[in-house]
């Protein structure tokens, strides 16, 4: 996790995001509003020196949205991501956040795949949510990870 997130780290962090999801606009992950969400969010990074993988998570309360998680296409399948998730996860439990939510793309199965097996479950779907390049339409899952039983608390 970064404990603050400066402009070159930031930049750093836009254009592995442009090489690992080329069809995201540029000017929702630029350096600037990466900057801007700084205040907000949580960024967990494989590396500082020089990013493979982000993982960016916005807290509220005992809840927490995962907003991107972005590995570089030559990194894929090293176990970055799933790195990076039991980061969030440790850092969950630090801070007591009870509930992770997150929406994918319905046709990105390596994403629904490590989600399921990190104990995510789909629990809502979000008709044709996602335009693509070929100007189709696709679903956004609904996942959630409870991390503590309602019960427990």
């Amino acid at each position: 996790m970064l404990q603050s997130l400066t402009p070159e780290i930031a930049r750093k962090i836009s254009d592995l995001i442009q090489v690992a999801l080329p069809e995201t606009s540029s000017e929702v992950w630029s350096t600037q509003t990466l900057m801007a969400q700084s205040q907000s969010s949580v960024v967990f990074v494989d590396t500082v020196a020089n990013p493979c993988g982000v993982l960016i998570v916005q807290p509220a309360f005992e809840t927490a949205d995962i907003h991107m998680v972005a590995v570089h296409p030559d990194h894929h399948r090293k176990g970055i991501a799933k790195r990076l998730l039991a980061d969030l996860f440790a850092w969950c439990d630090a801070n007591q956040v009870h509930q992770l939510l997150l929406e994918v793309g319905r046709d990105n199965a390596p994403a629904i795949n490590l989600y399921k097996h990190s104990g995510f479950q789909q629990i809502h779907v979000r008709p044709d949510y996602y335009k693509r390049p070929n100007n189709q339409f696709e679903d956004a899952l609904i996942l959630e990870k409870r991390l503590v039983d309602p019960v427990d608390r």
